[in-house]
């Protein structure tokens, strides 16, 4: 549900004109791009599902979000190229996003 609602906010704030500081810009990107599901995929079909009494721990949820920040960035930089051909708007957060982690 959080990838659907995140799809429609970042379509209408689009539509509008709005750019969203770099934290709120992320906060949305983790849920756009459905890095979490992805990273569950990968463990189910590597064989390297984490043990159940460590899944939730804060070592293997701090791994996923650095995992989940280096995809997001990566998508960032590989779409670029198609954002600005359709002249979509640039918010320009990549840059500060890297600075502030």
């Amino acid at each position: 549900m959080d990838y659907l609602s995140a799809n429609l906010t970042e379509a209408c704030d689009r539509r509008a004109g709005m750019v969203a500081d770099s934290g709120e810009w992320m906060r949305l990107r983790r849920k756009v791009i459905g890095v979490r599901p992805s990273i569950d995929v990968c463990e189910r079909v590597g064989h390297f599902e984490v043990p159940a009494p460590v899944v939730h721990s804060t070592a293997v949820e701090s791994a996923r979000d650095v995992v989940a920040y280096v995809i997001i960035l990566i998508n960032e930089v590989y779409s670029l190229e198609n954002d600005e051909a359709r002249d979509a708007p640039q918010p320009g957060h990549l840059p500060d996003a890297v600075q502030e982690r």
